[in-house]
């Protein structure tokens, strides 16, 4: 399988490491292909495997599934140019829409990233939500220092599309557990806020992550 991951940042880093011994090919892209292609060299040097820089509308035209690996600020902007190479393809929302100091979100009440990036995305777009709630060094030890993988809770409204977002899911070491349709993600977004609330009043370091007991 052919997967973008559209970013260059502690996320897009992760995500290309936690998919390391995989057998798909996979491509970071930016806005400046040199930085894609940097990072793909360091990657590639690291872990014994090739990975592949290129543009955002290089990767995307090629991907069977993207990874939306950047701030949520920028985000629709980006979908909306891109969109015409992701018809009929997979794109994961990473996002999260928050404020300056983590203390809220920006989105209006009613809807979330997902939602807004789906928007401008369109119709023939089949966007998932995933991975909101997971921080990026947990990709490098997702059992948290021996204890239960945290889980990835997948929302969207395709269920062909959540199925193969929870097999990468679960290929990166991580429980992937089916939430329900793309509006769940206002939840998702919020789970996230309190995360980072706990994490950064009890210390810690940012190895955290939810758990589904049943």
């Amino acid at each position: 399988m052919q997967i973008a991951i559209l970013g260059t940042g502690k996320m897009a880093r992760g995500i290309a490491y936690a998919l390391r011994e995989t057998a798909h090919d996979i491509t970071f892209a930016s806005r400046e292909p040199a930085r894609a292609e940097a990072l793909a060299r360091e990657m590639s040097s690291e872990n014994a495997r090739t990975y592949q820089g290129t543009s955002y509308a290089s990767a995307a035209a090629r991907a069977d599934v993207a990874f939306l690996a950047v701030p949520f600020v920028v985000a629709p902007t980006l979908v909306t140019s891109l969109r015409d190479h992701l018809h009929e393809k997979v794109l994961v929302d990473l996002t999260n829409p928050l404020n300056d100091d983590f203390t809220g979100l920006t989105t209006l009440d009613g809807t979330s990233a997902a939602e807004e990036i789906a928007r401008v995305a369109g119709p023939r777009v089949k966007v998932v939500g995933a991975l909101k709630h997971t921080f990026s060094g947990t990709f490098a030890e997702p059992t948290l220092n021996g204890g239960p993988a945290p889980d990835v809770l997948i929302v969207g409204d395709d269920a062909a599309a959540k199925q193969k977002v929870a097999e990468l899911v679960t290929a990166m070491g991580f429980g992937a557990l089916d939430a329900g349709p793309l509006k769940v993600a206002r939840t998702l977004e919020r789970m996230t806020l309190l995360l980072i609330d706990l994490a950064t009043r009890n210390h810690w370091n940012w190895n955290a992550g939810f758990k589904i007991l049943k």
